[in-house]
């Protein structure tokens, strides 16, 4: 089997929602023929706010849902939809979050615990789980409603509880400090023979084994000209500093934030110098940062 050798920098990240600058806009004044809007209620009345005092999250009563899809197209289509026949939160236990924000969210990450019993005869409470769910762009302070659907049979009677909903902006440049915990050392290790035969990079990397980060995270470390190099048994076959790498860090940081939502520890490797190669097994490799600190691992067969 021919592995991947590649040396990298890691980012751990602590996905803090990034609060952007308001903006401030004039109004011109009413003409007196016209009656202009009540102003909203700001902050919402009936809502949690979140630590960072961005977002706003209430759990609405069942009283209130329906109230709220009177109003709301898109969750009267919601709720509307079947299965089998059946409107959906018929069907399947459901729970429901509305959200808002000062600044607006590119999209919104809601996730809920599902708690209940097994079957009908066991009546033993049990966590079920995560359900997830997204929504897209909202505009500053601007409400929208999210039915989460739970897919277990509701005469099961299980509670779609612990509601948690995180909005989620693009992580400007200037503002990737915030986010980073730390910095580690990561041997990103692929099967090229698997890779070869799948034609994609999941089963050629995703062994238990793979990818082997450590010893630790350094979360006072500020990447710049420090030496990255790679070993075989000894014999350095990587060493390039991280200033040659194509994309810096912020710039990493801002493009990935801009497709996918980052989590509380969250890694990204940032790529790898020139020399890769095998590593025949029983072989030790060892990846060393300047001032991170080094990753030995020996390589073991893989089991057929």
């Amino acid at each position: 089997m021919i592995k991947r050798l590649i040396a990298i920098v890691l980012a751990l990240l602590v996905a803090m929602p990034v609060v952007n600058a308001a903006t401030t806009t004039s109004f011109a004044k009413a003409k007196p023929t016209l009656t202009p809007s009540p102003s909203p209620v700001w902050p919402p009345k009936g809502f949690t706010k979140s630590k960072d005092g961005n977002t706003f999250i209430k759990i609405p009563t069942a009283k209130e849902l329906v109230g709220l899809a009177s109003n709301d197209k898109l969750l009267t289509a919601a709720l509307a939809q079947s299965v089998d026949g059946v409107r959906v939160c018929e069907k399947f236990s459901c729970g429901a979050v509305q959200v808002t924000s000062i600044v607006g969210c590119k999209w919104w990450v809601v996730t809920a615990s599902l708690k209940g019993a097994t079957s009908p005869e066991d009546k033993t409470l049990k966590l079920f789980g995560t359900v997830r769910t997204t929504v897209g762009r909202t505009s500053a302070k601007k409400y929208t409603t999210v039915l989460i659907v739970s897919g277990e049979p509701i005469e099961l009677r299980h509670k779609v509880s612990n509601i948690k909903a995180v909005c989620r902006t693009d992580v400007p440049v200037e503002k990737v400090d915030d986010v980073i915990f730390g910095y580690t050392v990561g041997n990103d290790v692929t099967a090229r023979d698997l890779q070869k035969v799948d034609g994609q990079w999941s089963r050629a990397k995703g062994f238990d084994t793979f990818c082997p980060l450590g010893p630790w995270i350094e979360t006072d470390f500020i990447p710049g000209s420090q030496k990255i190099i790679t070993t075989l048994n000894g014999e350095v076959k990587q060493s390039e500093p991280l200033s040659s790498m194509n994309f810096k860090i912020p710039q990493i940081i801002n493009f990935i934030s801009s497709v996918m939502t980052l989590l509380p520890g969250d890694v990204i490797l940032t790529g790898t110098p020139a020399g890769i190669g095998p590593m025949p097994a029983g072989a030790e490799v060892t990846v060393l940062i300047e001032g991170i600190g080094s990753l030995s691992n020996k390589v073991s067969p893989r089991a057929n």
